[in-house]
């Protein structure tokens, strides 16, 4: 058997000439060579369970950003709502000063013009 040799008799020319595995062994691997990666049923079983896991944590930010945003809209349409109520308010708070203010103009007036009356 040539792998008992000693490594200061071989040179580069007889490890070239020589087979690195018997034959037996080359086609036993060939299917890794051809493209189907040489992985363990526990490896693949691992990438799934990650894959899993990637998938939910995905899939928990997609519905933390969509109730993110539904508040984020429900708040904005409350301040809308608020605003608009807020300027209703001082419309009818100008509405009520101007009815005031007519009310004492025109008591003013009676009053100037009673006074005029003989």
């Amino acid at each position: 058997s040539h792998a008992s040799a000693e490594p200061n008799n071989l040179s580069v020319g007889t490890c070239e000439a020589e087979p690195q595995c018997p034959p037996e062994l080359e086609r036993s691997e060939s299917p890794r060579r051809s493209g189907t990666p040489d992985i363990s049923a526990e490896e693949i079983e691992e990438r799934a369970q990650e894959s899993q896991v990637r998938e939910k944590a995905a899939i928990h930010l997609q519905a933390t950003a969509r109730v993110t945003l539904a508040r984020r809209i429900a708040a904005s349409k409350t301040a809308a709502k608020a605003e608009m109520a807020a300027e209703q308010a001082r419309e009818e708070v100008k509405l009520r000063e101007a009815q005031e203010e007519a009310e004492v103009v025109v008591g003013v007036t009676v009053m100037l013009k009673g006074k005029q009356l003989p």
